[in-house]
């Protein structure tokens, strides 16, 4: 178990606990963007989320050291990073709508579906391992697909389906923590 390893734990932990403040504070549901006082805590989560994910990824630390994983992780790394440009750093010209300026476009919504992949990579391979890796696996795959979930039963039903995104949001931030608690080693099993 490297230092790095280790910091990025404790990146990703420390992202989640933004967020979780982000929605407190603000009394939001999760999504890109915002204005105003939110934006720093939108910025500061994603980017320790990031950090986290990029520093993880690097060390390929006991159990996340699969190649598969290392990959999801930092696929997910340079996504988070890219929806956190988005969000902060493209400005929209005055006057008109976030949809009409590609940059945002591009680094927003191409920077979630890398980050999307990214997460899901990371369940599969997790998926496959034993213990508690792959409880933390099966976690991050169920929230990922609530995604296709919500729409699935919004569309046909003509229904809002805000609250099966917003618990996916939460399984989503819980699997993120076991991954981070993975990194900080507090996730092995005995004998291993």
């Amino acid at each position: 178990m490297t230092g790095l390893a280790r910091v990025g734990g404790a990146l990703l932990i420390a992202g989640v606990a933004v967020a979780g403040l982000w929605a407190a504070v603000f009394n939001v549901g999760v999504g890109a963007g915002g204005s105003g006082a939110e934006k720093p805590l939108v910025t500061g989560f994603l980017a320790l989320l990031s950090a986290g994910a990029g520093a993880v990824s690097a060390t390929g630390a006991t159990p996340l050291e699969r190649r598969s994983t290392r990959i999801g992780l930092a696929l997910a790394a340079i996504g988070l990073l890219g929806v956190a440009i988005g969000t902060s750093v493209v400005v929209i010209p005055a006057g008109s709508n976030e949809l009409s300026s590609r940059p945002f476009i591009i680094s927003t919504f191409g920077g979630g579906l890398l980050a999307a992949i990214g997460w899901l990579v990371l369940g599969l391979s997790l998926a496959r391992s034993s213990g508690r890796s792959r409880i933390v696996g099966l976690v991050l795959l169920g929230s990922v697909l609530t995604l296709p979930l919500s729409v699935a039963i919004s569309l046909p039903f003509h229904i809002d389906a805000s609250v099966v995104v917003l618990g996916g949001a939460v399984i989503f931030l819980l699997g993120v923590v076991g991954v981070g608690l993975l990194a900080l080693g507090l996730g092995k099993t005995k004998g291993a």
